[in-house]
Formats: C-alpha cells, structure tokens, sequence
C-alpha cells in the first residue's frame, strides 16, 4: 500500500486529464457542472472536481471509489486523447474524431 500511496502523490494530474482517464477506462460521464464531473461504471460512482492538479488525498479517494490503482490511471492517462475545455461547456466531452 505505501508503493500505491506513494505512486498516486507523484502524479500531478489535472481534473480534466483524471476524468478522461477514467472514461478511457469505460466510466461513463453522468453529470457534468458546477465544476465537478460525476462519472459511473460498475455501480461505483466517482466524482473528480475541476481543478488544476488534484492533491495528493483527493486523488487516493478519486482511485479508490474508481477501484483503480495509481498505475492503471497512469496507463489510462498516457492513452487518453487530449481534449481541451473539458469543463468548459455542458453536455458530452468534444469528440476528437477516433472511436474509443
């Protein structure tokens, strides 16, 4: 577990790159607004807030309602597409022309 620990707090991940992380990891996007994207598969319910870099105990608790480790999220981060303005405007996240 401090290996988990450990690796989670030496990744700086935005909000935004967390939430398609996780849809790359078959979350589905529920609800976005106010600043907070609420995301479901499996029953599990994870909610990642619109910010910057995401502290170290906000992205445990991101990792462990998603039941992923910090390297699945990393594999997930490095094969994320990059969509700029995620949170900017409601409704689905912007395709970028590649099926996913």
């Amino acid at each position: 577990m401090a290996l988990a620990r450990r690796t989670a707090v030496e990744l700086n991940v935005t909000g935004e790159a967390c939430v398609l992380a996780l849809l790359r990891a078959g979350f589905q996007l529920k609800h976005r607004g106010n600043g907070l994207a609420l995301l479901k598969k499996d029953g599990r319910i994870v909610m990642v807030p619109d910010v910057e870099l995401l502290e170290p105990d906000m992205l445990r608790a991101i990792l462990r309602s998603a039941n992923l480790d910090p390297q699945e999220l990393a594999h997930h981060l490095r094969h994320s597409p990059t969509r700029s303005g995620f949170f900017a405007k409601s409704g689905a996240p912007k395709s970028n022309g590649h099926n996913e």
